[in-house]
């Protein structure tokens, strides 16, 4: 069964010798792994990589993932071989050229976003008694807004109720930290404190699943319904992982609750909050633990997406343009 390999330790140098991937430590110990075991490759921080063994990579269809050790946000990610069907990208462009299919889809994505969001503030107010109460109001807010979402009618205003419904929920998501955890508001750039320092390396993370999920079934990840194109952003990507972020939130949630994750995991760097290394080992697993459960739902998300363009862009819409 294939995996996924972190890379983490400095100066290690990484080649390949027929279908394996090696690894070479800095004090002369050398390793391998069959690409057959491997699913996709994450490297952290300094690392030496053969740039023959990069198009290898790809060949055997492992994506590879470049982290910096300064930014969670900041990566570069290298796709496996893509789906070949390009009458897939003729109906994604297609689609996106329909503002009212493009509404319905996102207001299908932002409503299971803050469904989730809900059902997350509302199970964990029953572990902290004393939050009970804001918890209490943001939930009625949150289902208020659920019922509001059908109603919008382009895109601003959904973006106006998908921003008031954040902002509601970390009003009360954030009151179930420990105060040590300095975490008051969601901070993306740079994250100031442990919490939003995990909650950004995991949405990073989580989206590159997201990523291969759709190149796997033929989908252009840069091409958005919700979130709009932007250069070098994968619209698409960032779509899919807007109602995985409250499942993603609460599994932060338990890390720190469980002390798996502790404050003296996290390393100040300007104004930035970074995991290091000794805290990377341990969430690494965690992560991965999860994505267990998680990735199959990834998968029939993007499937889904595809049966959507099938649905509702037909070769007669795509003739009839072009004519």
């Amino acid at each position: 069964m294939s995996q996924t390999i972190y890379v983490d330790r400095k100066f290690i140098k990484l080649t390949c010798e027929k279908k394996q991937l090696i690894f070479h430590t800095e004090e002369g110990q050398k390793n391998s792994l069959p690409f057959r075991l491997i699913d996709r490759l994450i490297i952290q921080g300094h690392c030496l990589i053969d740039t023959y063994l990069l198009g290898k990579l790809s060949e055997n269809n492992i994506t590879t993932v470049l982290f910096s050790n300064l930014r969670a946000s900041q990566m570069a990610v290298i796709d496996s071989q893509q789906h070949n069907n390009a009458n897939i990208h003729i109906k994604q462009y297609h689609y996106y050229q329909h503002p009212a299919l493009t509404l319905q889809a996102a207001k299908r994505l932002i409503k299971a976003k803050i469904i989730r969001q809900y059902r997350l503030i509302k199970k964990l107010q029953k572990t902290q008694p004393q939050h009970r109460k804001i918890c209490f109001d943001v939930t009625q807010r949150l289902l208020s807004q659920v019922n509001h979402i059908d109603n919008a009618q382009n895109d601003a205003q959904l973006l106006g109720m998908e921003g008031y419904a954040a902002q509601q929920y970390f009003s009360a998501f954030t009151c179930l930290f420990a105060k040590k955890l300095n975490f008051t508001h969601r901070q993306k750039r740079p994250p100031g404190d442990p919490v939003n320092a995990m909650l950004s390396l995991t949405y990073t993370i989580f989206s590159t699943r997201c990523t291969q999920a759709l190149s796997m079934v033929g989908l252009d990840p840069y091409i958005g319904f919700y979130h709009k194109i932007s250069y070098s952003r994968q619209s698409l990507s960032m779509d899919m992982i807007e109602p995985w972020r409250p499942l993603i939130d609460q599994f932060i949630y338990h890390l720190f609750k469980d002390k798996i994750i502790t404050v003296d995991m996290f390393d100040h760097k300007g104004a930035a909050c970074l995991l290091n290394k000794k805290g990377r080992s341990l969430f690494y697993p965690a992560f991965e633990h999860e994505m267990k459960h998680w990735q199959k739902g990834i998968n029939r998300m993007a499937r889904f997406m595809v049966r959507e363009l099938d649905a509702q862009i037909t070769e007669q819409d795509i003739q009839h343009e072009s004519d």
